[in-house]
């Protein structure tokens, strides 16, 4: 899979965007004519400087670090973006590995759905939890970004802190320590550090609880697919779910589309028939993580992802016809197929 070309897919350099968390990787940089205003929680000039000191990072890759046009949190996306009066103006939203990092998933996600403009994109990049250092961890719920929600929190909780520093997976063989990797390593030789006593004394730290590095939340493309279908099914999220792909490595990608007024209604029972189908692809999931029978169940997780892509396309080209700029325009195409004919 192209990465890029995914996550750009239905992004364009005539419209206007933002782009959370760019660092010095982004996904639409202006220096190659997008129109993206950057949003992070520093400006260029710390992200620079925090650059310098990651010994992870290449140092030709710093000059990549654009300016910071909005210093902020992603979870005040809704404020931020009115105070440059661009309320429901804006096309596309891209986020790569910033979306596991938000202390109130939530509360971004109805952000986006105010500043976008009907039919608005948010495209993401997210880290599988089964490829990564999160192996280990257990898989977040609906009922944990709910609480979140709630809470209306504004940072990690110890807890989160805590079972990220306890619970730090690797992939580890022949000389080579990895913090990520994809399903067709050999799971047996992922391991865990010693850091469980490390973890258990910054429990009571304050700066542990406002660490910006923690992912608060662990998903795989089904459980990230089934926990936005339930928040949708609550209404608490008008963004519509369209694509889910991957994994690519250690992460997979997924595109949401603001829908205009309230979204098409689902019944209950069509409701439960595909929550019981997502269920059953993150049981799937599971399953090819710890390799029990993990071969086979990839190959049901994948065809199942790819199943419901294709019903999803299905339910948009009966919309597309039921529509009525499509009855509209009905005489236009045949008039075209007319004079095509003609020719």
């Amino acid at each position: 899979m192209d990465r890029l070309s995914i996550l750009r897919e239905f992004i364009s350099k005539e419209q206007i965007g933002v782009e959370i968390g760019p660092y010095y990787n982004p996904i639409t940089p202006k220096r190659e004519g997008y129109r993206a205003l950057s949003l992070d929680l520093l400006d260029a000039d710390a992200l620079r400087r925090e650059a310098e000191q990651d010994v992870n990072i290449p140092r030709e890759a710093i000059a990549n670090i654009e300016d910071v046009d909005i210093v902020g949190s992603a979870c005040d996306l809704e404020a931020l973006i009115a105070l440059r009066g661009l309320t429901s103006q804006l096309d596309f939203i891209v986020s790569s590995h910033n979306f596991e990092h938000l202390p109130d998933p939530i509360r971004f996600l109805r952000a986006c759905e105010q500043v976008l403009k009907p039919g608005g994109i948010v495209a993401m990049a997210i880290p599988d939890r089964r490829c990564c250092f999160d192996y280990f961890r257990g898989q977040s719920r609906t009922c944990d970004l709910l609480e979140a929600f709630f809470e209306r929190r504004d940072r990690p909780t110890p807890a989160q802190v805590f079972d990220n520093m306890s619970l730090p997976a690797r992939w580890r063989s022949d000389g080579q320590d990895l913090h990520a990797f994809s399903l067709d390593h050999d799971p047996d030789s992922i391991v865990v550090l010693d850091s469980l006593a490390a973890a258990f004394k910054q429990w009571d730290c304050s700066e542990s609880s406002a660490s910006g590095g923690v992912h608060c939340w662990t998903f795989t493309p089904a459980s990230f697919e089934w926990i936005l279908a339930e928040l949708s099914f609550l209404n608490l999220t008008n963004l519509a779910v369209n694509d889910v792909r991957g994994p690519n490595g250690c992460e997979f990608y997924a595109r949401l589309t603001n829908r205009p007024g309230d979204g098409a209604a689902v019944s209950p029972e069509q409701f439960n028939s595909s929550r019981l189908a997502l269920l059953r692809r993150v049981q799937n999931e599971a399953a090819a993580a710890v390799g029990t029978n993990g071969e086979l169940a990839q190959w049901k997780a994948e065809r199942q992802s790819l199943e419901a892509r294709l019903a999803r396309l299905e339910e948009e080209t009966r919309s597309l016809y039921a529509s009525t700029s499509w009855r509209l325009t009905a005489p236009v195409r045949a008039l075209a197929r007319l004079l095509r004919g003609r020719a």
